[in-house]
């Protein structure tokens, strides 16, 4: 006697597209929030094609996603500055300039600070030097 599987499998594979969905959205949000940082720090970059990305982390657990990260850039003169941190939320950018508040948002929104929905974005090695 034959069992009706063809349904029951058709079922399955419905709710494991649909459950995917769900994550490609996740990606897809991520993908974007991590481009609007991006292109915020360049904006505000004096040399924005010297820009380089690293650690570079997205949480989506809130109304709006918050990319947290750093970045390197030159100077004026071509020198390396060195890393510091950045933080986009709500379509604004804040950058790491040595005062307290960064600290504590740091801590409350990224990585290493207790956020449980976070998703590190591989990103391409940088070039040696620009560590």
């Amino acid at each position: 006697m034959r069992r009706g599987t063809g349904r029951g499998a058709a079922a399955l594979a419905l709710l494991m597209l649909c459950g995917c969905s769900g994550l490609r959205s996740d990606a897809a949000r991520a993908r974007s929030a991590r481009v609007s940082a991006e292109n915020a720090v360049l904006i505000a970059s004096r040399v924005p094609k010297s820009v380089v990305f690293r650690n570079e982390v997205v949480s989506l657990s809130g109304r709006s996603p918050v990319v947290c990260g750093e970045y390197n850039g030159m100077n004026r003169n071509r020198e390396w500055v060195g890393f510091s941190r950045f933080i986009y939320a709500g379509g604004e950018i804040t950058f790491d300039l040595g005062q307290p508040e960064f600290a504590g948002r740091w801590a409350g929104e990224c990585p290493g600070a207790g956020g449980e929905v976070m998703a590190k974005l591989a990103r391409p090695k940088a070039a040696s030097g620009r560590d």
